[in-house]
């Protein structure tokens, strides 16, 4: 009997697991949309971190993303919203740090067991996707100048409030 309840419980949480790779997130923000693809960023939760003058966002985010045929995309142009039926991804965190002198999104990277943060310094195509997640988290436009972006290492995301521009 015990071996069967443990079985039972594993089904279920397996089965959790599943329903939440594909439960459609409330709020969805584009990624980006480009040569007959898109993806989504399915924000679950937005929790502030820190505030001093700027502010730290925990981001709890799941992704999809689509391939459309050229007759579609003549047809239809891009959608906005994914599939109802998308699969999403299982959530991850990030941080997105709302500033108007060092706007940035923050993820740990495993490898180095430290936090990155790029820091946009103007829209360019490979960062337009984090780029829509901070004008959807901070509620502002990113408006400054060349089309490019800068990396910086962390050891905690908190760390970003003492970095100053070089």
């Amino acid at each position: 009997m015990k071996h069967l309840t443990i079985a039972i419980s594993l089904i279920a949480a397996l089965i959790s697991l599943e329903t939440q790779a594909t439960e459609t997130p409330e709020n969805i923000v584009t990624g980006r949309c480009h040569m007959s693809y898109c993806w989504w960023w399915g924000i679950e939760k937005l929790e502030t971190i820190q505030t001093e003058n700027n502010k730290l966002i925990k981001v709890s985010v799941k992704t999809t993303d689509a391939e459309y045929s050229e007759a579609e995309m003549d047809s239809q142009g891009y959608p906005d919203l994914p599939a109802k039926n998308a699969q999403w991804s299982e959530t991850s965190e990030a941080f997105i740090f709302c500033s108007k002198q060092l706007p940035a999104y923050i993820e740990y990277d495993k490898e180095q067991k430290k936090f990155i943060a790029t820091v946009f310094v103007g829209l360019s195509g490979a960062t337009e996707g984090i780029e829509n997640l901070y004008t959807y988290v901070c509620r502002s436009q990113i408006s400054l100048a060349n089309p490019k972006f800068s990396d910086i290492t962390l050891e905690k995301p908190t760390d970003i409030f003492n970095y100053t521009i070089k």
